[in-house]
């Protein structure tokens, strides 16, 4: 999506994480209310961010069964060093 500020979408996730300086904050916040544009913006990544937030990633078994093999297999050669 286009935004007519400065600001990018990396910008404006920080901010939503709380990861911007007080000064990139205030900068932010000016910004948003001045323009609708990065106002829609904001609002799309705040859905984005609460839907990730609230997903429960599980690996895929296979993942899984492959960590631990390659975890086991480690753990053996260094008992064997």
């Amino acid at each position: 999506m286009f935004m007519s500020s400065t600001f990018t979408q990396k910008d404006l996730i920080l901010y939503l994480y709380r990861e911007t300086d007080p000064k990139q904050t205030q900068e932010i916040e000016e910004a948003i209310e001045a323009d609708w544009e990065l106002q829609d913006e904001l609002a799309s990544l705040k859905e984005v961010v609460e839907f990730l937030d609230q997903a429960n990633p599980k690996p895929h078994p296979t993942s899984e069964r492959l960590i631990m093999e390659y975890a086991r297999r480690k753990q053996a050669v260094e008992k064997d060093n």
